[in-house]
Parts: C-alpha cells; structure tokens; sequence
C-alpha cells in the first residue's frame, strides 16, 4: 500500500468535504435569512388579520345597533299605521251615515226641503 497515494486520496476527499460543507454552510444561511424573511411575513399577515377582525366585530356591532332602530322604526310606523287605519275606519262609518243622512234629506224621507 502507498502511503503517499492514500494521504492524497485522504487530502482531496477532506477538500471535497470542505467544499460541499462550505456550500452547505451557504445554504444554511440562505435559508435562515429566508426563514426570518418569512417570519416576518407572517407576522404582519397575523396583525393585518388582526384588525381585520376587529373591524368585521366593530362592522358587526354597528349592523347589529342599525338593525335594532330599524326594528324600533318598524315598531312605532306600524302601531301609527294601525292608529291611522283605525281612525279612517271610523271616519268612514261616519261618511257613510251622512251619506245616509243626505240620501234620506234628499228623499225626503228626513226633515228637510223636500218634506216641505
């Protein structure tokens, strides 16, 4: 056995170690810096996400407090609607007496010109 050829085999295979190592090494760093890089995306994604919540609670509160005067505006424009329907009722029962009346003071079936 050689030992001249072995040390050399030995020498150049350390050498093509340190190489891939060392671009290894590079990679390493290359990808920590991608991982921070990341991170840091991420992060401000959870906080855009954040407020976005906040904004959709505080959008769901103010929907929430409209609807409630929308169904208290209901409430009274039907009871008014109810109280006016229940006044043109009565004015038109009493439409319908005077109407009545006139017939009968036209007829003469009244007291009016016509029993004259």
């Amino acid at each position: 056995m050689d030992v001249e050829k072995t040390i050399e085999f030995l020498l150049e295979n350390q050498a093509r170690f340190d190489a891939r190592l060392g671009a290894l090494t590079e990679v390493q760093s290359r990808n920590q810096q991608m991982i921070g890089q990341l991170a840091g995306v991420v992060g401000e994604l959870a906080a855009v996400q954040q407020r976005a919540g906040e904004r959709l609670e505080e959008e769901s509160r103010r929907a929430q407090h409209a609807e409630q005067m929308l169904r208290e505006d209901l409430s009274q424009v039907s009871a008014e609607v109810k109280a006016v329907s229940s006044e043109v009722k009565a004015v038109s029962g009493d439409v319908r007496a005077l109407v009545k009346l006139f017939e009968h003071f036209i007829r003469g079936d009244g007291r009016g010109p016509a029993a004259m």
